[in-house]
């Protein structure tokens, strides 16, 4: 009976447990690899031999907080910039117009999950430049504003190239 009334008080509190979370929790595994990543490199978001490298978390206060903050800083170098994500997940709408070559990829091996929060067409516009996306997965994500549900981004999860050009030629293919 003791062993009956046991199992179903388990059972009724297991219930009200979610058995998986839907926000990732970085591991001790993980942080260690951050660790590691900081002590092995060069001052953190310093130049390297190689090219500009910046480290991306919007989790860790020693690194930049955005990939647009990474790229505000001028690099000289002819490889262009190393931007390496170092969260699981990042939010952000990236635009680039600069003239170098940017190569984004994430610390892991597996893909880091690229989403926005905002109303844009698209994650990342390329306007000028030379991009390379190494190991993410881009996530579409349902916006509700003043109870017009949407899905984010509405177009393209990356767009290359220039509106205004965009805009010129669909002038010019409509009847």
């Amino acid at each position: 009976m003791f062993f009956a009334f046991l199992l179903s008080v388990v059972l009724s509190l297991g219930a009200k447990t979610p058995l998986q979370s839907t926000q990732s929790v970085p591991t001790i595994s993980a942080q260690l690899h951050k660790d590691h990543i900081f002590q092995t490199a060069l001052p953190l978001n310093q130049s390297s031999n190689l090219s500009c490298r910046s480290f991306v978390s919007q989790t860790l206060p020693e690194s930049y907080h955005s990939v647009s903050e990474a790229l505000a800083i001028p690099c000289t170098r002819d490889e262009g910039y190393e931007i390496i994500l170092l969260d699981s997940e990042h939010t952000e709408y990236l635009k680039i117009d600069q003239n170098s070559s940017i190569i984004i990829r994430n610390a892991y091996t597996t893909p880091t999950i690229w989403q926005i929060d905002t109303m844009n067409g698209e994650i990342i516009q390329l306007i000028t430049g030379n991009l390379t996306l190494i190991n993410f997965e881009f996530r579409f994500i349902f916006l509700s504003n003043d109870s017009v549900p949407s899905f984010c981004p509405n177009k393209q999860l990356v767009f290359a190239g220039n509106e205004d050009n965009v805009r010129k030629l669909l002038f010019y293919l409509s009847p």
